[in-house]
């Protein structure tokens, strides 16, 4: 059980949204929450992609490498919450508050799963995937419910997703022997589904690799 480090490493999009109050290209950006077995739990937030006195937006077929280290530290398990939006001028500190509130139900759910190995301490297993499905579901309805509330007033909402890992899940793809994948820019290990709306399409990625 050697430790692992988790990194968000970046964001592609394959579509820009149809319309930008006059903007041809968007400035996207994720707010992040992760949850480990044990109670672990922070939030995180990337720059807006596109904005700055050099750069001109994001557009199609552009991708972005970053790195944010989420996690390091022994393969327990994991949650990421992910929020996606187009900054237009709206309050970042919204998605936030949600995210928080997201990675509380995640660690609710985790402490529900999680089996207690000696030496390890709490950990996901295989078999608790099932039992995450009600919790993933009901985080992600969350995250979906503050999207729609903010339609029409904050920064445009263009998708959310959850990302369960178990402990074996996370030992495989860090060790896997053929590295992780290269897309464009980004190294990855594992990526969220197309968040799309409003025409645009994004995904963001994340590596997984030994300590």
């Amino acid at each position: 059980m050697n430790d692992v480090i988790v990194h968000y490493t970046g964001l592609h999009c394959f579509g820009e949204t149809d319309a930008d109050s006059g903007s041809d290209s968007d400035e996207p950006y994720a707010t992040l929450g992760v949850a480990v077995p044990g109670g672990q739990k922070q939030v995180f937030q990337t720059k807006i992609y596109g904005e700055g006195p050099n750069e001109d937006g994001v557009d199609s077929n552009e991708g972005y490498f970053d790195v944010i280290e989420l996690y390091r530290g022994t393969p327990r398990g994991l949650i990421v919450n992910s929020i996606l939006q187009e900054h237009s001028g709206g309050d970042t500190n919204a998605s936030r508050a949600v995210i928080a509130e997201a990675v509380e139900k995640g660690g609710q759910a985790l402490a529900t799963a999680a089996t207690q190995i000696p030496v390890v301490g709490p950990v996901l297993g295989p078999a608790a995937t099932l039992a995450l499905k009600l919790f993933k579901d009901e985080i992600l309805g969350a995250l979906n419910g503050f999207l729609e509330s903010t339609l029409g007033f904050a920064d445009r909402p263009l998708g959310s997703d959850v990302q369960v890992l178990t402990a074996k899940q996370m030992i495989v793809l860090a060790m896997r022997p053929e590295g992780h994948a290269q897309f464009g820019p980004i190294p990855w290990r594992f990526e969220t589904p197309p968040l799309s709306r409003f025409g645009a399409t994004h995904k963001l990625y994340f590596n997984v690799s030994p300590a």
